[in-house]
């Protein structure tokens, strides 16, 4: 299974509870979920959620609901994967959640492989052909 960003982090958290999979690729998945939020969303979107229940960021709609579930998700949870070979692919220049977040989940998941792609965002906006030659030999492996 694979899962950028968010996705990452729930690919991550499945192979934890089930541990019924081969293969888990986490592209910018991040080891805490508490860091960066407030830089992201910023204090008036904080107050915005307190008050209205949601602030929209460029059409994605974050909920209060969805941050306190952010916040209190224990990715330490991943320590407990045992089947599945890991990947974790991280872009060097991630302006959203930090390549060193790719190192300490690394560090939860001993045996996991890591492939940091220089000078890639968080999309690998120009650095798709490297995220693929990345990927697609882990999964083929």
């Amino acid at each position: 299974i694979l899962g950028h960003s968010k996705g990452g982090n729930v690919v991550l958290l499945y192979g934890a509870k089930y541990d019924d999979v081969d293969r888990i690729v986490n592209i910018s998945g991040r080891c805490s979920l508490t860091k960066g939020v407030v830089e992201r969303i910023g204090k008036d979107g904080l107050e915005k959620i307190q008050r209205d229940g949601y602030v929209d960021m460029d059409g994605y709609k974050i909920t209060s609901t969805g941050l306190r579930e952010r916040l209190t998700t224990d990715m330490s949870q991943i320590e407990k994967i045992q089947n599945a070979n890991i990947l974790h692919v991280h872009g060097s220049a991630d302006e959203v959640s930090p390549a060193s977040e790719a190192v300490e989940l690394q560090k939860q998941t001993p045996g996991s492989k890591l492939n940091v792609v220089e000078g890639a965002d968080h999309s690998f906006s120009n650095h798709r052909d490297d995220l693929l030659k990345a990927v697609i030999p882990f999964l083929e492996g």
